[in-house]
């Protein structure tokens, strides 16, 4: 009992990641579980899907310069990848209006 354990704690989130494909009509899942990893999708052409499995949550963060028919793909696709994972909430995010929840979960600037 004299020795003290060193304990890992994971700050990372737990999460899946989809990019929206809209020439095939469908979110592929992303190879990384990392925030870090997530922000080169986070571009303004870009419409990503991120499942929050931790704390149940869904966001469509939806890039500035994606188009109208890339957001209405998005929003009747996006329930059906989400409830995959279980029943949690779906949230639409803007780019350039994440709120600041959302910021320190993706660890946005």
């Amino acid at each position: 009992m004299g020795e003290s354990e060193e304990w890992e704690i994971d700050l990372q989130p737990s999460f899946i990641a989809y990019k929206l494909n809209d020439k095939e009509e469908k979110f592929e899942k992303l190879p990384h579980s990392i925030a870090e990893e997530i922000h080169p999708y986070l571009l303004s052409e870009n419409i990503v899907l991120i499942i929050d499995m931790e704390n149940q949550n869904a966001y469509i963060w939806e890039g500035s310069a994606a188009s109208i028919h890339m957001k209405f793909l998005a929003a009747r696709i996006a329930p059906t990848v989400r409830d995959r994972h279980g029943t949690m909430n779906l949230h639409s995010i803007d780019q350039s209006s994440e709120p600041d929840g959302f910021k320190v979960f993706m660890k946005l600037p």
